[in-house]
């Protein structure tokens, strides 16, 4: 069964970690063992299998899944013996915790485009998802692209899903996450999200309504597109630090409303752009109760309606026109430079509704916060 590797497990779960040792043997463990059924969760999450594994907490769980009927979707309790499950059908699994599922799309496809009818995990209170999701689509040859909604609203208030599956596509089609996990009120592990060239709408409202989501995925996108992240962690209550966002060009409401209501979110990214695009940042951290301090933009060029209520009712922002003992730190817009085109409300009601005295600022004036 090969040698276990310690550094995932050490990732995974530390007390565990001390109890393996150097360059066991996966088969050398009792199936008893703590460590055992440990490794069994190491196993679902190795990409390399060709199937999904679906882990329940309770025995008797129910998937109904939904997928154009012109490609073949597969369920199994054992990955021995295969049962074809129309979309829309659900499967009958008698007294399990584990339903591993495959299929093979034929255009590449599980959705007709926008559809809305998410997949059911029934009779379950949490369910894990381990393994690549594109098996769904060809479990023989598991595609690195994923087409134009592909997984559109798939798991869509799936409210006792705890872990995601892994994504690794690095072509992206339009809008091919949208939506994917949107009201996953329970989830806490998140997906890696490997691509670093977008596309419009790929992870529009992703994780909008993920209330139990406190770390965010990774975000290594250097190239953006129209839209790539509008709403992605909209009103997820609990997520407290933001991912690194390292791109310098933008595009149109590539951000918009990228953060909008997280209430418990403590700090601003770095926005490194000097040149901004059309709507790009707006209503970025509106309702972001718990930001104090607002982001330094050292930009060169505005577009319109680039900062349109970026922090719009961030009460603990407080700005002031003068400094004091309690407001001495400095900003403004720019940091630095002159910006001589003002596009048409491109800095409209950045702060309407924060808490200092100053809730509508003017270019090339330093504040205080």
């Amino acid at each position: 069964m090969g040698i276990l590797d310690r550094s995932i497990v050490k990732y995974k779960d530390k007390e565990i970690t001390s109890l393996i040792k150097e360059n066991q043997s996966i088969s050398d463990l009792g199936k008893n063992n703590k460590i055992y059924n440990f490794v069994n969760v190491i196993k679902f999450d190795d990409l390399t299998l060709p199937y999904l594994t679906f882990v329940g907490n309770d025995a008797s769980f129910e998937i109904t899944p939904i997928h154009i009927n012109s490609g073949v979707l597969e369920y199994s309790t054992d990955t021995i013996n295969w049962t074809q499950i129309p979309s829309r059908s659900t499967t009958s699994t008698g007294s399990v915790s584990t339903i591993y599922m495959r299929g093979k799309m034929n255009t590449n496809r599980l959705y007709l485009y926008y559809s809305y009818d998410p997949w059911k995990l029934l009779n379950v209170t949490e369910v894990r998802i381990y393994g690549n999701i594109n098996v769904l689509l060809d479990y023989e040859n598991p595609p690195t692209t994923v087409l134009d909604s592909c997984y559109f609203s798939m798991f869509q208030e799936c409210t006792n899903l705890i872990k995601a599956p892994a994504l690794p596509a690095t072509g992206l089609g339009v809008s091919c996450y949208e939506s994917t996990f949107s009201g996953c009120t329970s989830l806490k592990e998140p997906p890696v999200l490997p691509a670093t060239t977008l596309t419009e709408g790929c992870y529009r409202s992703m994780f909008s309504g993920c209330t139990s989501l406190k770390e965010p995925p990774v975000l290594p996108a250097t190239t953006l597109a129209e839209g790539c992240y509008t709403s992605m962690f909209n009103n997820c209550t609990s997520l407290k630090e933001p991912p690194v966002l390292s791109a310098t060009t933008l595009a149109e409401g590539c951000y918009r409303s990228m953060f909008n209501n997280c209430r418990n979110l403590k700090e601003v990214p770095i926005l490194p752009a000097i040149i901004l695009a059309e709507e790009c940042y707006a209503f970025m951290f509106q309702g972001c109760y718990g930001l104090k301090e607002p982001s330094s933009l050292a930009i060169t060029t505005l577009a319109i309606g680039s900062c349109t209520f970026m922090f719009r009712y961030c009460i603990n922002i407080k700005l002031y026109e003068t400094s004091t003992s309690e407001h001495n730190r400095p900003w403004r817009l720019p940091l630095t430079g002159i910006i001589n085109n003002i596009p048409t409300d491109a800095i409209l009601g950045m702060f309407t509704n924060t808490g200092g005295e100053v809730t509508n600022i003017n270019l090339h004036t330093t504040y205080y916060y």
